[in-house]
């Protein structure tokens, strides 16, 4: 991301080195908003180790905050320290953090209470409520869009329940309810459309890549990754990965937290179940429903579901559903600190404490790495070679993976002299000298977008028969300019985007003209 942006791409799609050197267009599928932020860490600190630390240090900074805010507006100062407490330290949030290192991913559980609180904040006709919602859609679709495949139904339902909860006469409030439910979700297409410069081509233009061959069979078919239940209530810690039955190397555990102040809810509202309104009622067992449908999904009982649902397949491990569930959770408990009860401060004090003792030991590598040998690099070279085998997922699928090495980006012959003039990420100007009209491989692995240019006219691109791009040239010298640029869908999209800004800016204009009016 920082090679392409200092050469002068936005928004970075291409990646130059991926591919085994070939290169690969990671960023039109990968979420690119966390590597934005990574990029300009590592830009302004010139330290690949201390940009990594401060980006994943930035993405509980973010957590922490949006679950206070979100808590205290559900129940004052202690919904805020509650939330903050068993969503940022639930056992999850350490398995993405120190296990699988899924800095997308946990961009995407960060603004989930900030698209919630959203919602809560038009439920309140807070003038900003709106904003909320579209920047934390668009946050969560360009850092983990599977993610969002859950987490913006989610935003949508939650908001919802919280209406309900807070309306003391539901019937007089439908045509309310329905207003608010349209402002949500046009805020919601107005994130959509601010992030449509990645996530449309990354749904229309995945078939030419090999994404399905590698995220949908293999060890990550979902059929694989099905949860038993008592996993949710077992304390497993380890260091290892997902596997078959019920001994993964991964926790799955909700939280000592989390299990008690949830046993704290139950009895308070069966205790109080005579006091507790209607709407009440209703909101609460209607969150523990839909928690109990999401652990449902987790286990190999909702296959059917799996097999026939649209997309979900893409998910790859049902237990990624683990977030959704914990913050379903913790919005139930914070919604029980609402009320006013006996003993209110050693409930928050005991929860809080159980949370911090028995999180602390989940929060902690399994080893440390010295700076200088550990796995962080940024040399071309072992990229090419080490990192390309990790992620192929992207490679396009004409490219040859038994292809050799990289060497150059084009070989030379006694017909052939190549001078070349720039090799930037997205763009390559060559002066070639042929003898005798002769076609040159360009080692590009091709992929729609890349155009070539030969002393200005566009001229035809050919794929080798490894999946490189190949061109004829005829005899003498020539500039030969190849970039990689916009298809008819990344064309739209930009387009959508744009005027998503435009909306945005518009809208903030008219929002500080009534309140300064």
């Amino acid at each position: 991301m920082s090679r392409a942006l200092q050469d002068g791409d936005f928004p970075v799609q291409w990646s130059k080195n991926f591919g085994y050197g070939y290169g690969m267009p990671l960023f039109l599928f990968y979420g690119p908003f966390p590597y934005y932020i990574g990029a300009f860490l590592y830009i302004v600190s010139d330290s690949i180790s201390l940009s990594l630390l401060l980006l994943f240090i930035s993405v509980n900074i973010v957590t922490i905050l949006g679950s206070y805010r979100l808590g205290k507006e559900i129940s004052g100062n202690a919904g805020g320290v509650i939330f903050a407490a068993l969503y940022t330290l639930a056992p999850y949030r350490a398995v993405n953090l120190f296990l699988r290192g899924a800095i997308n991913e946990l961009w995407g559980m960060a603004l989930l209470p900030w698209l919630v609180l959203g919602w809560y904040l038009m439920i309140k006709k807070h003038r900003l409520g709106w904003l909320y919602i579209s920047l934390s859609t668009a946050i969560i679709i360009l850092s983990h869009n599977l993610s969002a495949l859950y987490f913006v139904p989610l935003g949508f339902l939650s908001g919802l329940l919280l209406y309900l909860w807070k309306r003391k006469n539901i019937k007089r409030s439908i045509q309310e309810m329905l207003s608010l439910l349209v402002k949500g979700l046009l805020a919601s297409l107005l994130g959509f459309g601010l992030s449509a410069f990645y996530a449309l081509p990354a749904l229309f233009e995945k078939s030419f890549t090999r994404l399905d061959e590698q995220i949908l069979t293999g060890y990550f078919d979902y059929h694989n990754h099905f949860l038993y239940l008592r996993q949710f209530l077992l304390d497993n810690w380890k260091y290892g990965g997902s596997e078959w039955g019920p001994n993964d190397g991964i926790n799955f555990f909700l939280g000592y937290g989390v299990l008690f102040g949830l046993g704290l809810a139950v009895f308070h509202a069966l205790k109080n179940f005579k006091r507790v309104s209607k709407q009440t009622s209703l909101s609460i067992f209607l969150l523990f429903m839909t928690m109990g449908g999401l652990i449902l999904l987790t286990t190999q009982k909702s296959l059917w579901l799996w097999e026939n649902l649209p997309m979900i397949a893409y998910l790859q491990f049902p237990w990624r559903l683990l977030s959704a569930i914990v913050f379903i959770a913790t919005v139930i408990i914070a919604m029980f600190f609402s009320n006013n009860f006996k003993r209110k401060r050693a409930a928050v004090l005991t929860i809080v404490t159980i949370t911090l003792i028995t999180s602390f030991r989940y929060f902690v590598p399994a080893a440390y790495y010295d700076s200088n040998n550990g796995p962080y690099y940024t040399d071309a070279t072992r990229i090419q070679t080490e990192m390309s085998g990790i992620l192929p997922d992207y490679i396009p699928k004409t490219f040859n993976t038994d292809i050799e090495p990289f060497q150059q980006l084009v070989k030379e012959s006694e017909l052939l002299t190549v001078t070349i003039l720039k090799d930037a990420t997205s763009q390559k100007i060559l002066l070639v000298k042929a003898k005798e009209p002769v076609p040159i491989t360009i080692s590009i692995a091709n992929f729609p977008g890349w155009k070539a240019y030969l002393d200005g006219a566009e001229i035809q691109i050919l794929t080798s028969e490894n999946g490189l791009i190949e061109v004829n040239l005829p005899e003498g010298e020539h500039l030969l300019n190849l970039n990689f640029g916009a298809t008819k869908v990344r064309m739209w999209s930009y387009l959508i985007s744009t005027i998503a800004v435009i909306l945005l800016f518009v809208k903030l204009f008219s929002t500080q003209t009534k309140k300064q009016n």
